[in-house]
């Protein structure tokens, strides 16, 4: 709360210092301030911490965090070695071995 106070309170010293060495501009921004208010900065949430759009952000990137660490789970599995692998069903591939110099 001491820090907002201390931001209100430079801001407004470094408004008064532009203030004095450019009248111009100052003028400016007080027409601008009087054109645009700030009333269109979003309401605060209900404990005045969280925004409204931080909930569904932080599952959001939970989310991908685990998709992301089962891929790379999946993908950095040692490979599967011939004693684990099954015999593949359905017919058989024979090799024809034919004597060298044999030919087709």
């Amino acid at each position: 709360m001491a820090s907002e106070m201390d931001e209100a309170r430079l801001l407004a010293e470094i408004e008064q210092h532009l203030a004095r060495e450019d009248p111009g501009l100052a003028a400016r921004i007080s027409a601008l301030d009087e054109q645009f208010p700030d009333d269109t900065a979003p309401p605060p949430a209900e404990d005045g911490n969280a925004r409204p759009w931080s909930m569904p952000f932080a599952w959001v990137l939970a989310v991908i965090a685990v998709m992301g660490l089962l891929l790379t789970a999946i993908l950095n599995a040692p490979p599967a070695t011939e004693e684990q692998q099954r015999p593949p069903t359905g017919q058989a591939v024979t090799q024809l071995s034919l004597p060298y110099g044999a030919g087709v």
